[in-house]
Formats: structure tokens, sequence, C-alpha cells
């Protein structure tokens, strides 16, 4: 038989049952449950290093998935963003344009202005 809150006692008349299973054993059991649940994931969690070639590139399954990020691309990027900032608005415009116009570094962009 499960157990129910004692709500009655608390004067509480109109609330349906409420089960109560807390018993000394009952978290044990749940952490034992969600340790079984860690060792379940850890198949997939190792896959994911997997080294694949797909389409010529050969990278790990979780780059595939998620993207690559490695520290070079972080530090050039972020040398790159210091220069796009040192040189201000100025900077910003070009780099924004240039990439927009596939333009490399160096050249630079002629605006028209039409007539209506």
């Amino acid at each position: 038989m499960i157990s129910q809150l004692p709500l009655r006692d608390f004067g509480l008349q109109n609330i349906p049952a409420v089960p109560y299973l807390l018993t000394l054993s009952e978290p044990l059991l749940t952490l034992f449950r969600l340790a079984g649940r860690s060792l379940e994931v850890e198949p997939a969690k190792n896959a994911l290093s997997n080294t694949y070639t797909i389409a010529g590139q050969t990278a790990s399954a979780y780059d595939f998935l998620y993207g690559r990020s490695s520290s070079d691309d972080l530090a050039r990027m972020t040398i790159e963003l210091e220069g796009v900032l040192a040189k201000g608005f100025a900077g910003f415009k070009e780099k924004i344009l240039g990439e927009n116009f596939g333009l490399s570094d160096g050249q630079t962009t002629t605006h028209h202005t039409f007539a209506r």
C-alpha cells in the first residue's frame, strides 16, 4: 500500500490524496539509477571523438556536429578584431564592405550615386 501525505491532519479536507513514498532506500535507489544513466551515455560521448572523413574533410565527430574552434582560429580572429577596432569606424566600415563585396585587403570600394 502506498502511503499518503497527512494533509487532512493539517485541516486540508478537500484535497485529493497525494502519494508519499519517501523511505531511506528511495534516495539511494535514485542515486543508483542516475549513476546507471550516466554510464549509458558514455559510449555516445566517447563516439564524438572518433575521426571521420566526409567530402574530403577529416575531423572528429564533435567538429562536424558543432564546428571547429581551435585556439589558433580564436587568436587569429582576436588579432583581426583588434586591427578593425584600432581603425575605428573606418575600419569597421571597410571590413563590412570588404566582406560583402568580396574585396581583399588593400582594395577600396567605389560608391555610385544614382539620380532619381
